[in-house]
């Protein structure tokens, strides 16, 4: 693609390479406060931006938003090159649609315990299984997903890059040498614990403000 002087353009595709339709983008001016463009994708997967003839730099950004299982998901747009540009010189600032999976956090529930008693567990010994009930993106949920309790790229002891959708969740404790032996589990601070609980992914907050989440309990009985 060429640069030209005072426009912005490229493509939105998704991590496959398809491109993606009506994603909003932006041209976030670096001096006016409050002073963005905007545009949408077309069904290429292209957009482009007229930008005003202003002595500034700008940073493109964008959102794309889908629906499903009765909610709306939204994601956040990055630049493959995310550098600010000088608006005389133009720009072509290609983005692409990846982070479409979510992270499950896992906490062991010892209130049933008093502090002499404290089972002798490690999370790490902990199995989840993720059964689907609804693939919300098409983005790789559909099959029944085990996985061992571990250390997430995030700071915590969980799953991570799980596609998006409704699942139902069953634990066990398998520590070495012993029996596996299901444990109970909740959606944290919802509800009772039982053997399974159906989720979605929770919205996004905090230090994972790119990404979705759901935080659990784990109960030992």
């Amino acid at each position: 693609m060429t640069v030209k002087p005072y426009i912005v353009h490229g493509y939105v595709r998704d991590a496959a390479g398809k491109p993606i339709e009506g994603a909003s983008v932006w041209a976030d001016n670096t001096l006016l406060y409050d002073s963005n463009l905007l545009g949408v994708t077309d069904a290429s997967g292209y957009y482009k931006l007229e930008l005003p003839s202003l002595a500034t730099t700008w940073r493109m950004g964008g959102e794309y938003s889908r629906q499903a299982d009765g909610r709306t998901y939204r994601f956040d747009l990055v630049p493959e090159v995310d550098q600010p540009f000088a608006g005389n010189t133009g720009a072509v600032r290609n983005m692409t649609w990846k982070n479409d999976v979510g992270y499950l956090f896992v906490y062991p529930d010892f209130s049933s315990f008093d502090g002499d008693n404290l089972p002798m567990v490690e999370l790490k010994d902990l199995e989840m299984t993720l059964i689907p009930v609804s693939s919300a993106l098409d983005s790789g949920a559909g099959k029944t997903i085990v996985k061992r309790i571990g250390r997430m790229e995030y700071e915590g002891l969980g799953i991570d890059k799980i596609p998006l959708g409704r699942y139902k969740a069953t634990i066990r404790w398998m520590p070495q040498g012993l029996e596996p032996m299901p444990q109970l589990i909740r959606v944290e601070g919802e509800g009772d614990f039982a053997e399974s609980v159906e989720f979605d992914f929770s919205e996004k907050r905090g230090y994972l403000d790119d990404d979705y989440m759901m935080e659990f309990e784990v109960q030992y009985p």
